[in-house]
């Protein structure tokens, strides 16, 4: 309840902060290098079960597994990144959904609320690239490996 209590509260101050446009805010990951302007962030996503949240970007950048973050004022010019993570990196293009920094061969798989996979690919090099012209709006899990990810088609 706490982390959704403060993840509504982080929500509430990235859109009033996103108002002001005088200053530049930014997110910084606690204990990290890590930080996102607010203009740049376009949603949080939280598990109710997960220790940790991810910052889902503008430009489809995902910051995986943040478990603390501050807003500070500062002048970012842009995402800066000192983390090295095991989790894949999802973007979204158009119809598109691009699994990338995973292992040749790892199988990925769209599943839809009811556990019917609806697309699957195999990775190419580092990464894997799945249609999503195909899905109705709804809610849909992908699984690449262990990782397992919510996201809602709109």
């Amino acid at each position: 309840m706490r982390k959704i209590v403060g993840l509504i509260l982080l929500a509430l101050a990235t859109t009033s902060l996103k108002a002001q446009t005088a200053t530049e805010w930014t997110l910084v990951i606690t204990g990290e290098a890590t930080k996102v302007a607010i203009k740049d962030i376009a949603f949080l996503l939280a598990d109710d079960y997960a220790p940790a949240f991810n910052i889902v970007c503008n430009n489809g950048t995902v910051i995986p597994a943040v478990e603390s973050a501050e807003i500070r004022q500062g002048n970012p010019s842009a995402i800066v990144t000192a983390r090295q993570s095991a989790n894949p990196a999802i973007r979204f293009s158009g119809n598109w959904l691009t699994v990338s920094g995973i292992a040749d061969g790892t199988q990925a798989a769209i599943l839809d609320a009811t556990g019917r996979q609806r697309a699957n690919a195999t990775a190419c090099g580092t990464q894997a690239m799945l249609p999503l012209g195909n899905l109705a709006a709804g809610i849909y899990i992908l699984q690449v490996g262990k990782t397992t990810v919510k996201f809602i088609k709109r």
